[in-house]
């Protein structure tokens, strides 16, 4: 399809000044993401395309959607691998501050008994 210029690009505007344009657009609507990565990493991306019949651009796809949908964290990625296999072992939470003031409140003066009951001891 020939645009207004007489060639087959096609120009939108997102309305945020973002103007794109494309070649023979088969993927109209979706944007392109141009970023570097290193040279092991770029490898490893097609190997594992190559091993999955599937393009590399599904397979980043499929990564960063991923890393959207965990908040872009590792951590929960791994944590949630291992809640899912039975092998999370997580601490306690953090302990009631109020709980904790209670106690010192309960206990208030303790100390000083206790230390006379050393002392007492220590004499005889």
């Amino acid at each position: 399809m020939l645009n207004s210029a007489g060639d087959d690009h096609h120009y939108y505007d997102d309305g945020a000044g973002d103007s794109t344009i494309c070649l023979r657009c088969y993927h109209w609507p979706m944007r392109q993401l141009i970023t570097r990565v290193d040279d092991e990493l770029h490898a490893a991306l097609k190997t594992r395309a190559v091993e999955e019949g599937r393009s590399v651009n599904s397979v980043v796809v499929e990564a960063l959607t991923e890393a959207v949908a965990h908040g872009g964290a590792p951590r929960l990625r791994w944590r949630e691998r291992a809640r899912r296999a039975n092998h999370l072992v997580e601490r306690p939470g953090k302990p009631d501050p109020c709980a904790r003031n209670a106690a010192i409140e309960a206990t208030r003066g303790a100390g000083a008994m206790a230390a006379d009951l050393l002392a007492d001891r220590a004499l005889r």
